[in-house]
């Protein structure tokens, strides 16, 4: 297959998954967000690098709220 070929399969592939998605909570088009769900959880090297940058992002947002809220609860105990 050619890579106009494979691009075109790919794309459209991606556009039945974010219909599909919009179906899912009532929607009749999908728009830019159910389009992006899609690309995360399809199986090509994107998804794996979305799903890959997310967990790493989970990680970090998590471990900075947890130390945002250890250092709130360092003032609140040294009155500073």
């Amino acid at each position: 297959m050619s890579k106009f070929t494979t691009s075109l399969a790919t794309s459209h592939n991606l556009s039945l998954a974010a219909m599909e998605e919009a179906s899912r909570v009532g929607q009749r088009t999908a728009d830019i967000d159910h389009l992006f769900l899609a690309l995360v959880m399809n199986k090509d090297v994107a998804g794996q690098v979305l799903r890959k940058a997310s967990r790493y992002l989970r990680t970090r947002f998590t471990r900075c709220m947890w130390c945002s809220a250890r250092s709130s609860m360092l003032r609140l105990t040294t009155g500073t």
